[in-house]
């Protein structure tokens, strides 16, 4: 289920990492607005079996894209290697929970 329309969170994650999201839900679009060491990236609903999963190929590097798959208050960040040829083209980055203050 996707976040709430318009709302941030802030994720601490197990690589030390912080994303802030910011989630966009409407009935015309669903995207995710990740804000990773300051760099932005805009991630669009995908299909997903429980949570709410978010993807682009634009990732941290070329030739890799990336997936935000979220399930209650946490998160796993994954990359996804855009080559045929890799079996399982997703690799864990990192795994985060929702920033409790």
């Amino acid at each position: 289920m996707a976040k709430d329309k318009g709302l941030s969170y802030r994720y601490d994650c197990d690589n030390h990492w912080i994303v802030d999201v910011q989630y966009e839900n409407t009935e015309a679009i669903a995207n995710a607005r990740l804000t990773l060491n300051d760099r932005e990236l805009v991630l669009y609903s995908v299909m997903a079996a429980s949570g709410a999963k978010y993807a682009t190929e634009n990732g941290l590097s070329e030739g890799k894209g990336l997936v935000w798959w979220i399930k209650g208050a946490s998160g796993t960040l994954y990359e996804n290697i855009l080559d045929d040829s890799v079996d399982d083209p997703l690799v864990v980055l990192t795994h985060c929970a929702e920033y409790k203050s």
